[in-house]
């Protein structure tokens, strides 16, 4: 692998802006290289170094996926009994999908549910449990049929983190400490926000405000598990990929089970470099220029990551940055390492081209005023998933709290308006109060995207 084009690409990806740390660890063949640009911390000027901890968000998915193979190949748990065979309280929408889910439809993504991220991200600050969540899986519609189509979740996998520890009694992060963290020596690792903070080397996360940056606490994601909670340096976690190869004292036949692709992903990439997708447990799996290529992204406000391997090639990766504006692009730096891994220049601008996401829609200019006054629209919205969404009038404007996620209403027509939300500029929702007659008795807003129909809440 040529080395000299890592820090090229490096270089100027860290040029072009919204990077303020990041941190590389590649290893070809057993021989490991590390790349660093920015801060772990403006205000006290501490660089990042293949030490910094970042928290890698999704990529955690692909420990509970490995430490579930292993309990299988133990005769532990079974992949593909019905999980109601082990947690019978299970209830969803889906009665056929209720009675049949296994936990190989969950941690391969075709259980027939979109994300429903706002069930837990709206709620995650008022004491919401992971049993919670999965108490909530019974008011949320599914998006296509069971084993349709892939469709990836965040709560599929809480879902398989609470059956696994209800197998297992004891908590996932033991049991991949166990499993996986001790086995492969890796030291310098949390699973919690109590954990990341104790880390004396960690990425700050920051807020742009006007043209300065602004320290904010951490995410709190601990109902999530493993789903998105492992805190790690990039020092630490080549070691997990560089394990996906074998001879590393993981089970080797664990780790096939998770590497062998589940469900085709219909969705394709704008790259023409990926000839096709799929997802096995816990990892991608694509060819790349006609090379295998295994991987994970993660995501969170302020963080991104990914790990990757091309096992015809013997090469391996990790990657994790603070961001402002950029969380998105860590699928740029995935295609961009494996161009230089399969031998070829990459073009970060064509990259990020491909992978920009679409510009939220500009409401147009409301041609009816409001159908009632602004007071009579204020009330408690409530849906039994995803809780309650609040309307007060503050300031002559009104404002939806989503959970504890705050939105301001702009008004479109009649009884119609857009959600736009406050945290994270340029996120709207158009919701539409519905009336009767003793006044507003309820609010339809498609919380998820995914589905044909918008959520009901009803006035309560």
């Amino acid at each position: 692998m040529d080395f000299a084009k890592v820090q090229k690409l490096l270089d100027y990806s860290y040029s072009k802006g919204g990077i303020i740390g990041i941190s590389i660890t590649l290893s070809h063949q057993g021989i490991r290289n590390s790349f660093q640009a920015g801060y772990a911390n403006l205000e006290k000027k501490r660089l990042v170094t293949e030490d910094t901890v970042f928290p890698i968000a999704s990529c955690t998915k692909s420990f509970l996926a490995v430490a579930a193979a292993i309990l299988a190949q133990r005769g532990i748990l079974s992949l593909d009994e019905p999980v109601r065979s082990y947690m019978p309280e299970l209830s969803m929408v889906d009665k056929y999908a209720q009675e049949n889910v296994t936990l190989r439809d969950l941690l391969s993504h075709r259980w027939g549910m979109p994300r429903h991220d706002l069930v837990w991200v709206a709620n995650i600050n008022d004491g919401l449990t992971a049993a919670d969540i999965v108490r909530r899986i019974k008011y949320l519609p599914p998006f296509t049929t069971f084993r349709g189509k892939y469709a990836y979740t965040n709560i599929g996998y809480v879902l398989a983190g609470q059956v696994v520890e209800k197998v297992i009694k004891k908590p996932w992060n033991q049991l991949v400490k166990e499993e996986i963290f001790d086995t492969l020596g890796m030291k310098n690792i949390s699973c919690d926000l109590k954990g990341l903070e104790s880390h004396a080397d960690k990425a700050t996360r920051y807020k742009l405000e006007g043209d300065e940056y602004r320290p904010m606490p951490h995410t709190y994601l601990d109902p999530m598990g493993p789903a998105s909670c492992i805190n790690t340096s990039m020092a630490e976690l080549i070691k997990w990929v560089e394990a996906q190869f074998g001879n590393s004292g993981l089970d080797p036949r664990a780790l096939k089970e998770c590497h062998t692709p589940q469900m085709v992903v219909q969705v394709p990439s704008k790259n023409p470099a990926v000839d096709f997708t799929c997802f096995g447990l816990g990892f991608s799996i694509n060819t790349y220029r006609g090379e295998k290529l295994i991987a994970h992204t993660g995501m969170i406000e302020g963080f991104t990551s990914a790990q990757f391997f091309m096992p015809g090639l013997g090469i391996s990766g990790v990657v994790a940055a603070s961001s402002i504006g950029a969380e998105a692009y860590m699928q740029a730096y995935l295609h961009a390492l494996a161009e230089i891994a399969t031998g070829h220049d990459p073009d970060w601008d064509i990259l990020c081209e491909w992978i920009k996401p679409a510009a939220p829609p500009v409401p147009k200019e409301a041609p009816f005023a409001p159908a009632l006054p602004l007071d009579a629209y204020i009330g408690e919205y409530v849906h039994e998933g995803y809780g309650k969404i609040a309307v007060t009038f503050e300031e002559d404007k009104l404002i939806g709290k989503v959970g504890s996620s705050p939105f301001g209403l702009e008004h479109i027509t009649q009884n119609n308006f857009l959600f736009n939300s406050i945290a994270f500029p340029g996120i709207g929702f158009p919701g539409w109060f519905i009336t009767g007659p003793e006044g507003v008795v309820a609010l339809d807003i498609p919380l998820e995207p995914a589905l044909a129909e918008p959520l009901r809440f009803y006035n309560r």
